[in-house]
């Protein structure tokens, strides 16, 4: 549960450090490594959190699923996965398996 808050007071500092100006985003190596720096904390350690929380029952825990899937660009991911790909897995009606030899592309 304290993703979320972690993920929100990240992105926070980020907008605070622009506009103190402690962070130039007209500086290539500062807007790099921002930038680089978001979309790893907001992939590598949130997907794993959002995706436990989606298979929880009550409804905060799955809210906060989705709040957490945006930050790395699938809010809705919950309801596929939930409802699709544990009841059809390793079906062609499953979206999230390929078949064998099939690229993910």
């Amino acid at each position: 549960y304290l993703q979320l808050p972690l993920m929100i007071a990240m992105y926070g500092f980020l907008i605070f450090g622009v506009r103190e100006g402690r962070i130039d985003l007209g500086e290539p190596v500062q807007f790099l490594g921002s930038i680089l720096s978001l979309a790893w904390l907001s992939g590598v350690p949130t997907l794993p959190v959002s995706h436990e929380l989606m298979h929880r029952r009550h409804w905060l825990p799955r809210r906060m699923a989705q709040l957490l899937a945006t930050f790395y660009g699938d809010p809705n991911r919950d309801i596929a996965h939930v409802n699709t790909h544990h009841l059809e897995l390793d079906t062609p009606l499953d979206s999230d398996t390929p078949f064998r030899g099939q690229t993910m592309y």
